[in-house]
C-alpha cells in the first residue's frame, strides 16, 4: 500500500512541475497578446478622445454664438 502511495506522490509532483511550466508559458503568451492589443488600439482610442473633445468645443461654440 505504501509503495502505491509513494508512486502517486511522484506522479503528482511531476504533474505539478508540468502544470507550472505550462502555466508560465500560458501567462507569457497572454501578456504578449495583451501588449499587442494595447499597441494596436492605442491610436484609435486617442484619436476618438481627441475627436470627442473637438466635437464638444465645436458644439459649445455653436451654442454660444
Amino acid at each position: 500500500m505504501k509503495e502505491i502511495l509513494q508512486e502517486k506522490g511522484k506522479k503528482r509532483t511531476n504533474m505539478c512541475k508540468f502544470i507550472t511550466n505550462a502555466e508560465k508559458i500560458c501567462r507569457a503568451n497572454k501578456q504578449n497578446t495583451q501588449k499587442r492589443k494595447v499597441k494596436k488600439w492605442k491610436e484609435p482610442n486617442n484619436f476618438m478622445q481627441y475627436a470627442k473633445n473637438n466635437a464638444k468645443k465645436f458644439y459649445i461654440k455653436r451654442r454660444t454664438a
